[in-house]
This record gives C-alpha cells, structure tokens and sequence, in this order.
C-alpha cells in the first residue's frame, strides 16, 4: 500500500510547499491554492465579507512575513498554520473591537449573515438566520470548532493541531456546542 504522502500529488505539494519559503512563484501557487477555504473560513466566523477580506489579508501578509521561518514540510502542515493564523486573527480583531456584540447582532437582524458560499447550497432561511445567531453566542474557541468541522471539514486532529488542543477535546467541545446551538435553535 502506498503512503499518501509519496503518492505524486502530494509530494509535489510538499515540495512546493518548501520551495515558497524562498520562491515568491511557489508562495504565490500556495497562496492560490489555500486563499479560497481561509476567506470561506473568515466569512463563516464573521459573518461579515468584509471583514473577512481585510482579516484574510492580514492573515496572508502575516503568512508572507513569516514564510520563511516556516518550519512545515508538507502541504497538510502549512494548511494547519495558516488556519490556525487565521483563527487568532478572527479572535484578536473581536478582542479589539468593543463593538462586537453590537456587530454581531445587528449583523443577525439586518440578514448580512452569509448563509451559503459560492461552492456551497444555502441553508433554509430558518436555519440560517438561528443557527447562525446561535453560533455567534458560543465562545470564541467553540466558534472555531464548529466553523472548522463544518463548514471547513476539517478533521478533528487538525483541528486540534490549528487550536492547539487534544482531537478528543475537540470533538467534546464540538459535541457540547451542537447540544447549545441545537437548544437554542429549538426555543
């Protein structure tokens, strides 16, 4: 049986992913490659695509900065840092902002809650409206969980890793959340 990581494809992804700590060409495929899932990402948490946008930049020129020094050596790797890069940027910008709550809600209430992306079906105006208000009341952590297990697809162990948590935490976290949203959903 052959290792997925010496199949073709994905050798040729870590080698790219080395070749970008010097080549601006190889950062710029990577770049292209993980730009769509991170903004999708940052729109999920917060709701806002502009926000989104400005926050994805900032996560892009952090990565351009400390690209270099990046100690990954493989595609998987390099995913798992930009994610968790992007995590504590959504987390650090509500930490700045006083207005968060205020943002949140009248984001809730005005419907500039993104509901679908463009590679994904838009969920009942129902669920939508709900499920995501009820997201938005979870922490920021568990925020992250159910924005990276669902709407990313990420498996639990990467999400551990981008979180820096155990994969077993993560699913209790993620499980504990869905109960929340599920009872708020409900009322």
């Amino acid at each position: 049986m052959t290792n997925l990581l010496e199949q073709p494809e994905n050798r040729i992804m870590n080698e790219l992913v080395v070749r970008a700590r010097n080549d601006r060409e190889s950062f710029g495929q990577l770049y292209d490659l993980i730009y769509p899932p991170v903004y999708r990402y940052c729109v999920r948490r917060t709701g806002d695509r502009s926000l989104a946008e400005d926050i994805t930049s900032t996560v892009f020129l952090s990565v351009a900065d400390k690209i270099a020094a990046f100690p990954g050596e493989t595609l998987e790797d390099f995913r798992r840092w930009v994610f968790a890069i992007a995590t504590n940027e959504i987390n650090a910008t509500y930490r700045k902002t006083a207005r968060r709550q205020c943002l949140l809600i009248d984001a809730v209430q005005t419907g500039r809650l993104v509901s679908k992306t463009n590679d994904r079906p838009a969920t009942s105006t129902i669920e939508s409206d709900s499920l995501q208000a009820a997201i938005m009341r979870l922490s920021e952590r568990d925020q992250s969980i159910i924005t990276l297990r669902f709407f990313s697809e990420l498996p639990y162990e990467e999400i551990g890793n981008i979180l820096d948590i155990s994969p077993g935490a993560a699913r209790t976290a993620a499980t504990r959340a869905l109960d929340r949203i599920r009872n708020e959903v409900r009322r």
